[in-house]
């Protein structure tokens, strides 16, 4: 059962004091050699993804170090938005200083992180904030979750981070949606140039969502796709959100218009790829809907069967628990075409 707000602050503290469970006694920090949550991978000169971490692993994030100034692209889960800031600045180093923040989309993987972020220039689609504050406890209440997943573990390399989800908690109750919302917007396009890294954003329509916007830094031949591509691993469908797979399909099929054989590709999920990710993507979905087609119109199937299917194509896909989702957006779709 879910602790009130107020309780479970006054738990977490009591977590975090030497008599608790002898589980994070405060001398196990004194003179800890602090590593690294996540994994660092330099895809180009300056540019670093931040993917693994788990728990609290959340969406890839770029790191882009300019000259003097850096932008991050997602800020992964509520409660890991300090240990992701902390990560990145350190990466910087003392001469350049971390000034923009862009989201892909408002999922709470990929905004969560967001208040540890709250001085510098946050950037996304137009209808993101809209979609914060009916998610506003849900992403209260990840850091929570975070916590007692991350506390019980006897991990001596995760005691930083569980301080820093410490600092979230304390802060749960001053935390509103302008917390996790933008400062600044974008409808369709925004050209941005960071610290001399030239970035353009796009938002071509509905597809993982109503605000999925994807990242092209053409100097450096990169493209950030946010959710439109979970590589290998079966995608999140969100209706409730505006998702829809043909516009989704679109969404990639503009992707790769700004690739080429060297292009490096970042999803929102998944190892780092290249166009042949995002092609496989669209695949993927053009699979599912032949094998909801036959099944409905030769085996005479209905949709409680056809969301129980394991379709060969994808069938080595992570994510499995995801599969009926997708195999029943997918049908909903197709009856209303």
């Amino acid at each position: 059962m879910q602790l009130e707000r107020r309780a479970f602050i006054r738990t977490a503290a009591a977590l975090s004091s030497v008599a608790t469970l002898g589980l994070w006694p405060r001398e196990l920090f004194a003179g800890l050699t602090e590593k690294n949550h996540f994994t660092w991978e330099e895809i180009r000169s300056g540019l670093w993804v931040a993917s693994g971490g788990e728990p609290g692993g959340g969406g890839n994030t770029l790191l882009a170090s300019g000259k003097e100034n850096a932008t991050l692209i997602d800020a992964k889960v509520s409660g890991i938005g300090h240990t992701l800031r902390r990560e990145a600045e350190a990466h910087l180093g003392d001469k350049v200083k971390l000034t923009h923040l862009i989201n892909t989309h408002h999922h709470g993987d990929h905004i969560g992180g967001n208040p540890a972020f709250n001085d510098i220039t946050r950037i996304g689609h137009v209808a993101l904030n809209p979609r914060v504050a009916p998610q506003l406890e849900r992403l209260r209440n990840a850091a929570g979750a975070l916590y007692r997943q991350i506390s019980t573990l006897r991990d001596a390399d995760l005691a930083p981070v569980v301080r820093d989800v410490e600092k979230t908690i304390e802060s749960l109750e001053g935390l509103d949606a302008s917390d996790f919302e933008v400062s600044r917007v974008l409808t369709d396009e925004l050209d941005l140039e960071v610290g001399g890294i030239r970035m353009h954003l796009r938002h071509v329509g509905a597809g993982h969502t109503d605000n999925d916007v994807f990242i092209h830094l053409p100097d450096h031949n990169v493209i950030h796709t946010g959710d439109l591509l979970f590589h290998e691993l079966h995608p999140y469908m969100d209706p409730d959100a505006g998702a829809n797979s043909r516009g989704w399909q679109q969404s990639l099929l503009n992707c790769l218009q700004v690739c080429d054989g060297e292009t490096i590709v970042i999803p929102g999920h998944g190892a780092v790829t290249d166009r042949d990710g995002i092609k496989a993507q669209i695949k993927y979905f053009d699979d599912m809907r032949r094998v909801i087609r036959y099944a409905k119109d030769v085996e005479s199937m209905g949709r409680d069967e056809i969301v129980k299917l394991e379709p060969g194509p994808a069938s080595d896909y992570g994510y499995e628990q995801l599969r009926p989702r997708v195999l029943g957006a997918l049908y909903d779709e197709m009856e209303r075409e």
